[in-house]
């Protein structure tokens, strides 16, 4: 197990693409893992950002909330030698002024509300997002995981089985399925 510290930098979840963008595969700035992207509306980061800032109390550590940290990310943006740096480098940065032991930031490829209801669905809830864990001390990218998934029916896929009706054996809103993923994710993640 990696110990993430005792002061973590949640610096959010960033949009691959804005709204009104045409989809294409993009490059995640941190692991450089290429993903399909499609436009991810600004609200999807803010139920994530809350969703996971409220698992991320569970660790322990103390956490600096994606609103703190954005202006300090802005300013190492702004200057003078932020046009040359890495994402990672940038991050580092952005924890080492808010002395942090380790930052965390997360990128959303995709957010689809189902069309239907908990029962029947014309198109199911799809959500693609990751999530990556930097330690300042020496900018390594120590953890990082993707849940990047559609929600298939019991008969697609008989194989989840248990995942079905650990979600409640209905259609899930893209809110409660990402929700889902994000405890998926959580589970391998080296402060919990």
């Amino acid at each position: 197990m990696v110990e993430t510290g005792k002061r973590l930098a949640f610096l959010g979840f960033k949009a691959a693409l804005p709204p009104g963008h045409p989809p294409e595969v993009v490059r995640n700035p941190v692991s450089g893992s290429l993903f399909k992207a499609e436009p991810v509306v600004p609200e999807a980061m803010d139920i994530l950002n809350r969703m996971l800032v409220e698992r991320l109390a569970a660790t322990g550590d103390e956490i600096i909330a994606p609103e703190e940290g954005s202006g300090v990310l802005s300013s190492v943006m702004a200057g003078d030698s932020g046009a040359k740096l890495s994402a990672i480098e940038i991050y580092r940065e952005t924890g080492k002024a808010m002395d942090a032991d380790s930052v965390l930031v997360g990128h959303v490829y995709r957010w689809q509300e189902r069309e239907g209801t908990d029962f029947a669905v014309d198109r199911p809830a799809s959500v693609a997002f990751d999530l990556n864990l930097i330690r300042i001390s020496d900018g390594t990218l120590i953890w990082r995981d993707r849940f990047d998934r559609t929600q298939k029916s019991l008969s697609e896929n008989l194989l989840d089985f248990v995942g079905f009706f650990k979600r409640g054996g209905r259609w899930q809103t893209v809110e409660s399925f990402a929700a889902y993923g994000l405890d998926s994710l959580l589970e391998n993640y080296p402060g919990l």
